[in-house]
């Protein structure tokens, strides 16, 4: 027995299956979802006041808008009645309602009929009949709830931002109104403010807000770097003109259509907002376009937070230094550890061709930076030359203060007959080494700060610069973890650039001129014994008041007090002179 396989129909047909019915109230977000879709046709029929009661669990919504003749246009999917002017109908909103999830029946009514129906009856697409009704000029919606919502709150929420009056029990509730910066865009007006948390990035469309993740993405993606900045700090509310073809997505609009208007839009945003940080950020930096921009320069540029700031200026040709002010620096030492911080160094801003440092270690391109500064040509570091740095040539090495560390001593400071750094003489060098280099080390980071020269020439030139050597000694430390190790201060409290550079000079004084350093110790010595002198002069002249007697017998030892104190006064002008104390 042969079977036979049934003929394919030459010609075919669409249609709707019949289980269309039962899932068309789902295309929607549940019942807040559904409450918008009411307002909105409200808003699409002309009308002005939309009053909507809850009495129990019946919910009643009219509004005075046009109304509608035809009822079997609410029951015909696709076909909205509305005019050639409103933009995307779906045919679908006022059916959103009919979801058995929250539903129980549903009235409408409008003009002079009005009929009744169940979630059940409109999914089996039953005959509905429909009555002669007391005439109302708007549209009016009665559903019985299954479950009462908190409609007030929903209600806020989704009523949206038309300008129409909607009541609630008699309360009106106020629209919705944008907040943030407006900015005119080819897409529309675009309202910015500090993002505060999460994606908070969002769309109106006629008049009401739906959720746009997807254009925020975009704009961060399309290569405009201050737009993509400016939204990790600012997140928008885009106000749609529908003129820019940017459409939602039907029926429940929840999204925007990713389509060719969309693309379009997300380049005009971008632009846009491009072009707007440009212009805000160059007002507020009137030292735009000079050789070095301070922080002082830029300090009012802010607003818009670090990111775009830094990513205007890097469009702007400069680039940020590691350290312009040494001197600045200072460092704090807590009761442990933990508590130690580092501040004062300033990251100003340059342009390229003045020498950004690219070394890996800040104490390190500090220098550099400040040997440039003062006019020794060593591009390390630099735009053009981001190898690393080379070793400093060294001769006749002698170091003059040492680190105690758990594995042993080892060189902080030293002063070198002749230092280069390609072939460049310098008159200081640091090194942050991590095995055996121009200062030895045993395979941890170490720094070590390096002057140059006789010991008069590198005298004249710590003193010159004191404040700034300080502070790169303070900033190499920093990166190798080892300031509580040099013992710079022995109790907790701030260390400054200054007091490090003092601490420098002592401890070279006392390597390479002892005399004087000796000389400097009697000088002290002598410059207590005179203010001792004074101050007992001073009590014994008090005494004296008003007692004749008495500064009769002690007026020879007064006398004597002054001489002695002139003699050791003397005594002290003399070391100074001698070994030029300062």
């Amino acid at each position: 027995m042969t079977s036979s396989l049934p003929v394919p129909p030459t010609t075919i047909t669409p249609r709707l299956g019949p289980g269309l019915l039962r899932e068309i109230p789902r295309f929607f977000g549940g019942f807040s979802a559904a409450l918008q879709e009411l307002l909105q046709n409200s808003l699409r029929a002309g009308a002005t006041v939309v009053n909507v009661h809850l009495v129990g669990s019946v919910l009643t919504v009219t509004d005075n808008g046009c109304g509608l003749h035809d009822p079997q246009v609410l029951l015909t999917a696709a076909e909205s009645g509305w005019g050639k002017d409103v933009v995307e109908p779906a045919g679908l909103g006022a059916l959103s309602i009919l979801n058995p999830e929250f539903a129980d029946h549903v009235t409408y009514r409008s003009h002079d009929w009005r009929f009744h129906l169940t979630p059940e009856a409109f999914a089996q697409g039953e005959v509905v009949p429909v009555e002669a009704a007391p005439s109302l000029s708007g549209f009016q919606v009665v559903l019985a709830l299954k479950t009462v919502p908190k409609l007030r709150e929903l209600l806020q929420d989704r009523r949206g931002y038309a300008p129409i009056t909607v009541q609630f029990n008699g309360e009106v509730i106020p629209p919705l109104e944008p907040k943030g910066i407006p900015l005119l865009t080819p897409a529309g007006t675009l309202y910015l403010r500090r993002r505060m948390g999460g994606a908070n990035d969002t769309v109106i469309w006629e008049h009401f807000a739906l959720s746009a993740p997807l254009l925020a993405q975009r704009i961060r993606q399309a290569g405009f770097p201050l737009a993509s900045a400016l939204l990790k700090f600012l997140e928008f509310t885009l106000i749609i003109d529908p003129a820019s073809g940017l459409r939602p997505k039907l029926p429940d609009r929840n999204a925007l259509l990713d389509d060719e208007a969309f693309a379009r839009a997300v380049q005009d945003i971008a632009a846009a907002l491009e072009q707007h940080v440009e212009a805000v950020l160059a007002t507020c930096i009137p030292q735009l376009g000079a050789d070095r921009l301070t922080e002082a320069d830029i300090d009012g540029a802010q607003g818009y937070g670090p990111d775009v700031l830094a990513a205007f200026l890097r469009l702007q040709g400069y680039v940020p230094t590691v350290l312009s002010h040494p001197g600045e620096i200072r460092a704090y030492l807590g009761e442990d550890p933990d508590d130690d911080s580092f501040s004062g160094w300033t990251h100003d801003w340059i342009k390229p061709e003045l020498g950004v440092v690219y070394t890996p270690f800040s104490g390190e391109a500090a220098a550099l930076n400040f040997l440039r500064t003062q006019g020794y040509p060593v591009p390390y570091g630099t735009t053009e030359h981001r190898e690393a740095v080379p070793a400093v040539q060294v001769q006749g090495i002698r170091m003059f203060r040492e680190v105690d560390t758990w594995s042993g001593e080892r060189p902080l400071l030293g002063l070198a007959q002749t230092l280069t750094l390609g072939g460049q003489p310098v008159p200081f060098a640091v090194q942050v080494n991590e095995g055996e280099d121009l200062v030895p080390g045993e395979g941890d980071r170490t720094y070590a700060l390096v002057l140059s020269g006789t010991p008069e020439a590198a005298e004249v030139y710590l003193r010159a610069n004191l404040e700034a050597l300080g502070g790169l000694l303070l900033l190499g430390l920093r990166d190798t973890q080892e300031l509580r190790d040099t013992e710079l201060r022995e109790e907790a409290g701030s260390l400054y650039a200054k007091e490090v550079g003092n601490i420098i000079l002592h401890d070279f004084i006392q390597a390479f001129f002892p005399e004087r350093a000796a000389a400097q110790v009697q000088a002290a010595t002598l410059a207590q014994v005179s203010g001792d002198l004074a101050a007992a002069a001073r009590h014994l002249k008090r005494a004296c008041e008003g007692r004749p007697g008495l500064a009769e017998v002690t007026g020879v030892f007064q006398a004597q007090l002054d001489a002695e104190r002139t003699l050791v006064q003397q005594e002290h002008q003399t070391l100074i002179d001698t070994h030029q104390l300062h």
